[in-house]
């Protein structure tokens, strides 16, 4: 099996960066932790956590100046009404 990647893509539309992303394998059963690091627009790191649960999907956006540690900026949090174990 190919491993899962993100493929970062340029104005042309052409693939300007293609990455493995760690554990983005373990989530195809609809279950796990996914974190995204890399550069944002402005001069900063960005680091978004993902964690997909059977009814849940969390994400979580942090932000790191260079040199400094990242601190929070946002969370979503949404939740199934009906669990699709239940349909």
């Amino acid at each position: 099996m190919l491993p899962l990647c993100l493929l970062t893509r340029g104005p042309a539309k052409t693939v300007t960066k293609e990455e493995v992303i760690p554990g983005l394998a373990s989530v195809r059963d609809g279950r796990g932790t996914l974190v995204l690091t890399g550069p944002g627009n402005a001069p900063v790191h960005v680091r978004t956590t993902l964690r997909i649960g059977r009814n849940i999907l969390e994400i979580t956006r942090e932000t790191a100046p260079k040199g400094q540690p990242f601190v929070f900026r946002r969370a979503y949090t949404m939740v199934r009404t009906v669990s699709p174990d239940l349909r």
